[in-house]
């Protein structure tokens, strides 16, 4: 003899929990474990080996004379292929994952930064005459690559789990 079993489940008791989730999705620990472990754990390991961050731009383009560019520090060892970045300087210090509103975070480099990394982010991202372009941050329409995505996705899922257990 099989047993039936049978439950109600009212759509205002859904709509109960899709207001919780969406009231407390973002919070601090979420900014804090994202910046942890997709911005550098994923991200910033990708730029310094000259990978870009974002789908479709993969490797950075290489330095046009590496003897002479960025300075002594690099020009002493064997020039990288395509581009080997540091990450020391005061751009990437200013890049990581805030707020935005009930639902959202940013990430890249924020409002409150000083003029000089907006515009040096700016110009490394789009590229200029004498910058090529380093795609690190999506613009309008583009996307994280599939690697980034993927622990996106799996920070956001252990997040829902934390949510709804």
């Amino acid at each position: 003899m099989a047993l039936k079993v049978r439950a109600k489940v009212s759509l205002k008791d859904l709509r109960k929990v899709e207001a919780k989730i969406a009231k407390e999705f973002v919070d601090d620990k979420l900014v804090n474990d994202f910046q942890r472990t997709i911005v550098r754990g994923i991200i910033l390991p990708m730029i310094a080996k000259g990978i870009s961050p974002v789908k479709g731009f993969g490797r950075f383009v290489g330095y046009k004379d590496p003897e002479s560019y960025p300075g002594k520090g690099k020009s002493r060892q064997k020039p990288s292929r395509p581009v080997n970045l540091f990450l020391t300087g005061e751009l990437m210090s200013w890049f990581y994952t805030v707020k935005a509103s009930g639902s959202s975070l940013n990430v890249g480099i924020p409002a409150n930064a000083t003029k000089f990394v907006k515009i040096k982010a700016e110009a490394n991202n789009l590229g200029t005459d004498v910058i090529p372009r380093r795609r690190f941050i999506p613009q309008e329409g583009e996307t994280w690559a599939v690697s980034v995505m993927r622990e996106v996705k799996n920070l956001f899922t252990k997040r829902m789990k934390d949510l709804l257990s």
